[in-house]
């Protein structure tokens, strides 16, 4: 480096103007990262339009229409696919399909964290996790459900951080206390979700949450055998249901969420009045609320419990037959509705029915059956008392708020950090400026100095380079930050392009402005794939091994790439083994392997061609197979295909860019499992990608 004598004030003084904007320019950009330009405000509006209208007529037409939407809009995007499978889910779980709503719910969380929408969206992601813990819930698994629910409220609380964020949380304990039994506790918690939901803005979900919570209450205190608090709660209901409703007459749904509400509390009333000796009373209230929600969109799970309660009441008044009757419909409910406590109800009734009419033979199966599942119900119940779920929640709050200390802290540290630096660049350059007006021009002597000093730093700099180079840590973290740091202004060169040519009329212009967004799409892609490089390198500080059933995951990512390949009109197969192949891995990562087998598959096919996934057990091995019939791998490449920044790339049949990460990716998630990875093809041929995992111990079955 050489300066002469009469540029050194103008060359050390823009030197350091520039170093100066540089900095506050990646402090303005840090500010305003994550803003993107999205139509995420107008799916929301149409698809909660199709799911309240579906929630009552359980119409599938609103499925197609999403569909038919899907196929019309170009490039879609991760969050239209979200609330396409959002309102697949729903549709599902209204009408009793109760698996495949739950799978559908678990690719939606899929879609967001895959997509890295979890933070753009925090409110979508934590609706989902809502949906996953109620589905934990009535599996039983309060665990699962309880790490669901904590996650959800600390991400309301991190956006909005107000009481109203709290009450489903509380609402959530409320439920696991009157599961665990402790009915006192779960009213007290009922109550306070109550005084919670009022912080709430005006929405309906208010007021549906309100009643619940009354309800919730009175049942609690019906199981206390506090049936005077009981039937107060009960009155406030039904007073709530309609002076509530006041609010909300503009809303299409309310008759049918009055009409819901009332039914759920004639029932429920209907035990007290049981218990009371007012049989005749609890006999119309019984029928009342049978009426309401036996019908199609009503609570038809909550009709369930009030048919039970009619026939253990024709039986107090030796009705045998007519409760027999009832318990026979009842059943074909069953099969349809999934319902422990009913089910186990249903056949403890069974039994009488049957030794009534001197059927001993089903009698004794009925009692049989009976008493197996009383026996798994009281030990999940032994179970779950033996879990402080409060006091759990206490620990996660208190941890959640030492988090959000270390974190102000973290930030407030970089704020000072950043403004020291500001400063200092900013006394720098004024003490330059002032030094250059006194001083002017330097002696040859001065500048030689100077010039060895800048070439010792030269050098300095080019050694440490040389270290930084041989350390892998420090590369990955260098990645981490270049990756990261870039995408703040290629999204910027996006929003700007696409705000010209939004405004453009040129055609000339417009194609260069689309050429503009086409390239950095290409580049965001590229850090995207630098990010997740850098950050494979040690999974088992990122996670937790999870049991995976990998037919089940090998069938989510396959449905998830369905529409990528609809795009050249290509077709994939699937085959699956008829039982499940449990793996210890983790699941985001071994996903995005198979992901990214099954992209490259479909970019290197040409149109209409078929792409065959299958899964394959040898011994204790199982082994995901990918295979095409596309241009296949040339001899010279196929040694260098696994290397990072490998030159074995190549164009897409259809033009598709190649950055030679993705492969050296899947191999580094691979090998952190102790997996293998390889690869078999032959030029203009077709490629045939393996990976071989491992199968936990003891989950295979002994015969298949």
């Amino acid at each position: 480096m050489h300066i002469t004598k009469y540029g050194v004030k103008n060359s050390i003084f823009n030197t350091f103007v520039w170093v100066a904007i540089a900095i506050l320019t990646s402090l303005f950009a840090s500010c305003n990262m994550g803003t993107e330009a999205t139509d995420a405000p107008y799916y929301d509006t149409l698809y909660d339009h199709m799911a309240r209208a579906m929630s009552t007529s359980h119409d599938a037409v609103y499925i197609r229409r999403s569909d038919s939407i899907l196929q019309h809009t170009k490039s879609p995007g991760a969050y239209l696919y979200f609330k396409h499978l959002e309102l697949k889910s729903g549709y599902y779980y209204e009408t009793g399909k109760l698996d495949t709503a739950k799978l559908l719910m678990d690719s939606c969380a899929y879609v967001l964290e895959s997509a890295n929408l979890t933070e753009k969206y925090p409110m979508e992601y934590a609706h989902v996790l809502d949906a996953r813990a109620d589905y934990a819930f009535t599996d039983n698994d309060l665990d699962r459900a309880f790490r669901y629910y904590s996650k959800t409220r600390n991400i309301r609380l991190s956006v909005h951080d107000d009481t109203c964020a709290l009450s489903n949380a509380t609402y959530h304990l409320g439920m696991v206390s009157y599961r665990q039994e402790k009915y006192a506790e779960a009213a007290e918690f009922f109550k306070e979700a109550i005084s919670e939901i009022s912080h709430c803005g005006d929405h309906f979900t208010k007021y549906n949450r309100t009643q619940e919570e009354m309800n919730n209450i009175a049942l609690s205190y019906t199981n206390l055998k506090e049936y005077d608090s009981a039937l107060k709660y009960y009155t406030q209901a039904l007073v709530f249901i309609d002076t509530g409703a006041a609010r909300y007459t503009g809303e299409p749904i309310l008759p049918v969420a009055k009409d819901k509400a009332r039914g759920v509390v004639y029932g429920n009333m209907a035990k007290i009045l049981m218990a009371l000796g007012r049989v005749d009373t609890a006999e119309q209230l019984l029928l009342k609320s049978i009426a309401i929600n036996s019908r199609p969109g009503f609570e038809n799970k909550d009709a369930m419990y009030s048919n039970m309660q009619l026939a253990e009441l024709y039986f107090q008044e030796g009705k045998a037959d007519k409760a027999g009757a009832l318990l026979k419909d009842l059943r074909v409910a069953l099969d349809t509705f999934r319902n422990p406590a009913v089910n186990l109800r249903w056949h403890k009734l069974m039994y009488e029915y049957a030794r009534r009419r001197h059927d001993l033979g089903n009698a004794l199966v009925y009692l049989e059956k009976y008493q197996v599942l009383k026996d798994s119900a009281q030990q999940t119940i032994e179970r779950l008392k033996k879990v402080d779920y409060g006091g759990l929640l206490k620990d996660q709050e208190t941890q959640y708020q030492m988090s959000m200390l270390k974190k102000d802290a973290q930030l407030s540290k970089a704020y000072l950090w950043s403004t020291v630096g500001v400063v200092g660049v900013a006394l720098i350059i004024i003490a330059l400026v002032s030094f250059s007006y006194r001083r002017g021009r330097t002696n040859i002597s001065q500048l030689t100095g100077l010039n060895l000093q800048v070439n010792e730093q030269k050098a300095q700099l080019e050694e440490a380079m040389v270290q930084l180079k041989e350390s892998n840590d420090d590369k990955d973290r260098i990645l981490r930050i270049v990756a990261h740091d870039l995408r703040t202004p290629i999204n910027g060169i996006m929003i700007i392009s696409d705000l010209l040519m939004q405004e453009e009329e040129d055609p000339e212009k417009r194609e260069s402005l689309e050429m503009t967004i086409a390239a950095a799409q290409n580049l965001l892609h590229l850090t995207n794939e630098l990010l997740e490089f850098s950050g494979n390198a040690k999974l088992a500080d990122k996670g937790v091994l999870e049991s995976v059933n990998l037919n089940e995951l090998m069938r989510q990512t396959v449905g998830l790439l369905m529409f990528k390949a609809q795009e050249k009109k290509q077709i994939i197969t699937f085959n699956t083994i008829p039982y499940p192949v449990v793996v210890d891995v983790y699941k985001d990562k071994i996903s995005r392997v198979l992901s990214n087998l099954i992209s490259n598959a479909l970019k290197f096919s040409k149109e209409g061609a078929l792409v065959k996934i299958s899964l394959i057990v040898e011994e204790n091995d199982a082994i995901m197979k990918v295979e095409d019939f596309g241009i296949g791998i040339p001899d010279s490449m196929i040694d260098h295909i696994f290397e990072p920044f490998t030159p074995a790339k190549r164009h897409g049949t259809s033009g598709e860019r190649s950055y030679g990460l993705g492969l050296s990716i899947c191999k580094q998630i691979i090998d952190a499992h102790k997996g293998e990875i390889w690869v078999e093809s032959k030029e203009g041929q077709g490629s045939i990608f393996y990976v071989k995992l491992h199968i936990k111990e003891g989950s295979r079955p002994a015969t298949v």
